[in-house]
């Protein structure tokens, strides 16, 4: 019998351990992102109103303007009740600095005022400040 390549071809009798250890790898990785993508997925469906930030989430790192847009506030209306630029560029550490009281006073302010603006219902005011251009 003639020697083809087909018949050169050897398919071992079991698969080799490293063959073995990247399909289980490949296993574990697929079921993995497969959980990530469909609670990403499940976080998407919700409605907007289930994802509005806790308001105890504040913290003094947070600029008045980052926390207007995750409580879904306007911030020019956090930025007055607070007495911050119209902006909002300033963090609520700045502002009790600035104020001279404790940080943790300012940080109940906003509270309250994220609070009371959410009651009082959605204003017709952006929840970003304009940018430099206007």
């Amino acid at each position: 019998m003639a020697t083809t390549p087909m018949n050169r071809l050897r398919i071992p009798a079991r698969p080799s351990s490293g063959a073995t250890a990247l399909l289980a790898l490949a296993v574990v990785l697929t079921v993995v992102l497969g959980a990530r993508a469909w609670q990403a997925w499940q976080a998407l469906r919700r409605p907007a109103t289930a994802q509005v930030a806790d308001a105890d989430s504040i913290r003094p790192w947070m600029d008045v303007r980052f926390i207007a847009r995750t409580q879904h506030v306007p911030v020019a209306e956090l930025a007055a009740r607070l007495g911050a630029p119209p902006s909002g560029h300033v963090t609520l550490l700045d502002l009790a600095r600035q104020r001279d009281v404790p940080v943790r006073q300012v940080e109940d302010e906003a509270r309250r005022a994220v609070a009371e603006l959410r009651a009082a219902g959605p204003r017709e005011g952006p929840t970003r400040a304009p940018g430099p251009g206007g």
